[in-house]
C-alpha cells in the first residue's frame, strides 16, 4: 500500500483483484485498527461483483 497525505490527514492506498481478496481483507482490519484516523482507498483491479458489494457493505470503504 501506499500513503499519501491530504490536509495533513494520511490516506492511504491499496489495489487487489480476486486472486488477492483474502490479502486486501486483512489489509483493511490492520488499516482499520491500527490506524483508524487514516483515510483508506481501494482500486478495483479485478474483483468479483461479491467481493466489490463487501467491501462497500462491510468496511464502507471507496473503491476506484
Amino acid at each position: 500500500f501506499i500513503i499519501f497525505k491530504e490536509h495533513n490527514k494520511p490516506i492511504i492506498l491499496t489495489a487487489a483483484n480476486s486472486e488477492y481478496f483474502n490479502k486486501l481483507e486483512q489489509t483493511i482490519y490492520y488499516i482499520h485498527k491500527n490506524y483508524p484516523n487514516y483515510k483508506l482507498v481501494v482500486y478495483d483491479l479485478g474483483l468479483s461483483k461479491q467481493q466489490y458489494e463487501l467491501v462497500l457493505k462491510l468496511y464502507k470503504i471507496k473503491i476506484y
